[in-house]
């Protein structure tokens, strides 16, 4: 694989994105905060991963794996 596949956009694979956790996160409305995940590829949203861990726990865990392709 070279510099130039990769830019052109001719190179497929696998994405492991693993996010381990996140602290002390604000909510942006009164009440619970209910934490999530979004993945992106090229501005387009790849999936979304909700978590819901409790009212009153600002901590976001999830695990996702995704294959992509040009």
């Amino acid at each position: 694989m070279s510099a130039e596949d990769v830019s052109a956009g001719t190179v497929s694979g696998v994405v492991f994105a693993y996010i381990h956790g996140a602290e002390g996160l604000m909510s942006g409305e009164q009440g619970d905060c209910n934490p999530y995940c979004m993945l992106f590829k090229k501005g387009t949203k790849v999936t979304t991963r909700p978590t819901c861990l409790g009212p009153s726990l600002h901590k976001l865990l999830a695990h996702i794996n995704h294959l992509t392709a040009k």
